[in-house]
């Protein structure tokens, strides 16, 4: 008996940002749409993940971002209790912290934790204890202020709050969506630097054809 298993390139998000301290907005937003993807599998089969976080994805720019390690992975419809509260509490859902029930929205909010890792450095919810954490999980906002100090995007801020939402309801309301929104933004963004950069090439052909004097 055997089981094969891919061999993935690259490292740990984790061990990339304790090398560079935060990765830039586009890289970070791109990591955000293959997770959801992997998401959107696992959804499709009733699957939460449960502990999405940096240090569960690794990241090469030639592959992208890859999900891993469905240790805690559950049926949705059977998390419930205590149990739900198994994750890592810097990155886990309100309602994970709580121990209800769960679906995948609580591995949105987990996305949405991990993309504010990945673009300012720092944790969304901090604290000297464990309790203290999920405490903040559960009964504080979002601060903007580190987002806005880094001159990040708006859109950015509105994808963080929306993933991030203490209420489920007003989340993402399923990956498919959210990689939709997402993808979207960086084709704009794209497009956007294509054209500021033809707009600043300058325009040589006019000047040959002009007859000397």
């Amino acid at each position: 008996v055997f089981f094969a298993m891919e061999r993935v390139p690259g490292r740990e998000l984790l061990d990339v940002l304790r090398e560079r301290g935060r990765l830039d907005e586009a890289t970070a937003l791109q990591i955000v749409v293959d997770v959801a993807q992997a998401l959107a599998a696992l959804h499709q089969r009733g699957l939460v993940h449960r502990d999405v976080k940096p240090g569960n994805i690794l990241w090469s720019e030639a592959r992208g971002a890859v999900l891993i390690d469905l240790g805690f992975a559950v049926v949705g419809a059977t998390a419930g209790g205590s149990d739900t509260t198994a994750g890592t509490v810097h990155y886990i859902a309100p309602e994970q912290a709580s121990g209800e029930a769960l679906d995948v929205r609580a591995d949105i909010y987990a996305l949405g934790a991990t993309l504010y890792h990945l673009v300012t450095g720092s944790l969304p919810f901090e604290g000297r204890t464990s309790e203290e954490v999920l405490a903040k999980q559960v009964l504080e906002s979002l601060s903007g202020e580190r987002i806005r100090a880094l001159d990040l995007s708006p859109q950015l801020h509105y994808f963080l709050e929306k993933m991030m939402a203490k209420d489920p309801q007003m989340r993402f309301q399923d990956p498919a969506h959210l990689q939709r929104e997402v993808t979207a933004f960086l084709q704009q963004q794209r497009q956007r630097r294509e054209l500021e950069q033809r707009q600043k090439k300058p325009d040589l052909g006019d000047w040959r054809k002009r007859p000397r004097r």
